[in-house]
């Protein structure tokens, strides 16, 4: 009984320090546009109905990259982020990858 606890114990940890493994830090974004799109949403992928475009020269080239918010960000992240718009502020985010499309996680407003 004790082996098995501790074998799920285990693997449970090693689960969770695993799901943001591939997540990338990225600071100094700009936000170029924010929308709403309830066809987006989808809490099983934990992603809300609000989309950011990102400009982010230290991360990537070229022009700018949609993402969304995580569901859980919801309207904190929302505000958060129209907050950084209206103040023409750079943002510090965590995405779950680079690729367009992304999961915003994280999101603080740079001073």
């Amino acid at each position: 009984m004790k082996r098995c606890l501790m074998l799920i114990s285990c693997s449970l940890f090693f689960l969770i320090s695993t799901v943001n493994a591939n997540a990338v830090d990225v600071p100094n974004c700009s936000i170029e546009m924010i929308g709403a799109y309830g066809g987006m949403e989808d809490q099983a992928l934990d992603r809300s109905n609000y989309p950011i475009f990102l400009k982010c020269p230290s991360a990537f080239s070229g022009g700018m990259r949609m993402y969304s918010l995580s569901y859980e960000l919801g309207k904190g992240g929302l505000a958060t982020a129209l907050t950084a718009f209206n103040l023409d502020k750079e943002v510090w985010v965590r995405i779950n990858t680079l690729s367009p499309g992304g999961i915003i996680s994280i999101m603080y407003v740079e001073k």
